[in-house]
């Protein structure tokens, strides 16, 4: 009896290791691969997820550290603009006053060689072997002028003189700006714009100011000539967008995170200051509105803003230079 005892005993502890031992790694694995998943969230890796299926208890706790993760995946998605956007501020600022106290030391002394240069060039007679040089001398001083004027206007505070503005008006008068200058006789500049847009509070110089440079970046990246196309169109009802699109030869990936930084330029040396789109950038910022670009090599780039119908508020603050925002 005793022997029948321990062997039954023995079977059905075999019996209970044969069945335990599979709905254990059942139960242990999901639980196993959840603490993994802890681990390598903790260090970091916001892509990591857990598989997920039926509808038991293990199944809605992996759904849950899922849910959980894109969340904290979106909220540090954002602290890192903040912070990236936070530090080109305080950037932008500290090159702002260099660049006023530069501008405003350098203005004087640009003005006096311009003045004696213009005086010595009146005073050389037609034959005068200097003539040429002395206007050389008063072209590249009026070039560094405009340098200086676009550093003081990078650097200094702008105030948004906000009033009813109709974008197809103040995008038409850019055009009328620019469509007699040397480097449109090539281009053709198409208007797509949408005939029911509401009016908007804001600067219209500012914005023409914007255009203006968009639209010469446009045409210098068309040197055999191409298309500018113009699109308006409403946005959800929340704010009017405008998009410049042109076939040029495309900005390479690369470069496409530095167009807005101050005084970075594509263009040769003496061609550009750097400083356009940097100073596009601030204006469309103080509007409370949004810029950006996506382009191919080769096939074109397009420059997005979006300005909202919410009345802009006169402000007076430094330009700012943030994250660029692809589209597309």
């Amino acid at each position: 009896f005793n022997k029948r005892v321990v062997l039954i005993a023995l079977v059905c502890i075999l019996l209970a290791g044969v069945i335990a031992v599979p709905i254990a790694r059942f139960l242990l694995k999901p639980i196993q691969e959840l603490v993994q998943a802890n681990r390598r969230l903790a260090e970091g890796d916001m892509e990591v997820r857990v598989q997920t299926s039926g509808e038991g208890e293990m199944a809605v706790l992996g759904r849950s550290f899922n849910q959980m993760v894109e969340t904290l995946q979106g909220r540090k998605y954002r602290i890192g603009t903040e912070q990236e956007e936070l530090l080109h501020k305080e950037k932008l600022a500290s090159m702002g006053q260099l660049a006023a106290g530069v501008a405003h030391e350098i203005n004087n002394p640009l003005g006096s060689i311009l003045l004696f240069a213009e005086m010595l060039y009146e005073e050389a007679g037609e034959k005068d072997p200097r003539r040429k040089d002395l206007k050389m001398i008063t072209q590249e001083t009026l070039r560094c002028k405009k340098i200086v004027s676009d550093l003081l206007n990078f650097a200094r505070q702008q105030e948004i003189l906000a009033q009813a503005s109709d974008v197809n008006e103040i995008l038409n008068q850019a055009v009328n700006s620019v469509s007699h200058q040397p480097n449109f006789n090539n281009v053709q500049i198409v208007k797509r714009f949408a005939a029911d847009l509401p009016t908007l509070q804001a600067d219209p110089a500012q914005l023409i100011q914007v255009f203006v440079n968009l639209l010469n970046n446009a045409a210098d990246a068309m040197p055999e000539g191409g298309t500018i196309t113009l699109a308006t169109r409403l946005e959800d009802g929340r704010g009017v967008q405008i998009e410049i699109t042109d076939t040029g030869r495309g900005i390479p990936e690369e470069n496409l995170s530095k167009l807005f930084t101050p005084f970075f330029t594509t263009k040769p040396v003496g061609k550009g200051t750097g400083l356009g789109l940097s100073i596009a950038y601030g204006i469309i910022k103080m509007h409370r509105g949004q810029i950006g670009v996506k382009s191919r090599v080769g096939q074109g780039t397009t420059f997005q803003i979006t300005l909202p119908l919410a009345s802009a508020e006169p402000k007076s603050t430094l330009p700012e230079s943030g994250t660029i925002t692809r589209i597309g």
